[in-house]
């Protein structure tokens, strides 16, 4: 299962990233949505004049803190880069990311103070632009962007369709139920609830190298390539019921 990601984006700070981020957690806490999320602190974290350094400073790779109801995690000679952290929270089905601009990753929500700022931002896999203003909306709207208040429940609600579409592409679409559920809609949005224990029993992996370099697909095509080839591997005779894995090779001359 590959998370569905959201990074909430400005070019600037104090225009209303963590405002946005707030909204859409409370959202996805008040509804039983499991998520995480990541902060991007660019100008560093100050442990130095913290206990917890001591033992950072004496040679411990990673230091634990805890407390009541709450936790940090200390790593040193840590990698700081969006895909680093996300190893850190495998098997969380929803992400959201403040900061990491520029990372070509998820989905991007961009907060602006002024429309000037969107083509920067376009570079990006924008969804939504959020702004304070609401003249800035207004002509984010006019240049034909989708654009929200900062403080809309439009936002929140746009991050669980976009991460159940994610999640769905996932799966093989025949909705075989052997998961338990009748759709493999329905398994998805029981998996962002932690209402299914485990993942898709008939969902699979795919990949493909060229000439062994390994060439990224996006969840479609992905979906499409895989039910082509079980639809033919299918109608074909003597192939085992039972199989764990499908090598197709193509040699060109």
């Amino acid at each position: 299962m590959r998370p569905y990601i959201v990074r909430v984006v400005s070019l600037s700070s104090g225009v209303g990233k963590t405002r946005v981020v707030e909204r859409i957690c409370s959202y996805l806490s008040r509804n039983g949505y499991r998520f995480a999320v990541i902060k991007h602190a660019a100008k560093g974290i100050d442990v130095d004049e913290k206990d917890s350094a001591r033992a950072l400073r004496a040679g411990a790779p990673k230091v634990l803190v805890s407390s009541h109801g709450l936790a940090a995690l200390y790593i040193a000679n840590w990698v700081d880069d969006l895909e680093t952290s996300l190893t850190l929270l495998a098997g969380t089905p929803i992400i959201v990311v403040e900061g990491f601009r520029g990372v070509d990753v998820g989905d991007v929500i961009g907060v602006v103070s002024s429309v000037e700022e969107v083509e920067e931002l376009r570079k990006d896999n924008l969804v939504a632009l959020v702004s304070t203003s609401d003249r800035v909306v207004e002509e984010c709207k006019a240049r034909g962007y989708p654009a929200y208040r900062i403080d809309s429940d439009e936002i929140p609600q746009l991050v669980v369709n976009r991460a159940l579409e994610y999640i769905a592409s996932q799966l093989p679409g025949t909705d075989c139920g052997y998961c338990g559920y009748s759709t493999c809609r329905g398994f998805a949005e029981a998996f962002l609830r932690g209402r299914a224990s485990s993942w898709c029993p008939r969902s699979s992996e795919i990949r493909l190298r060229i000439d062994g370099v390994e060439i990224p697909m996006n969840p479609f095509v992905r979906n499409v390539l895989r039910n082509i080839v079980l639809g033919f591997v299918n109608s074909l005779k003597n192939v085992p019921e039972r199989r764990q894995r499908i090598d197709i090779e193509i040699e060109l001359y």
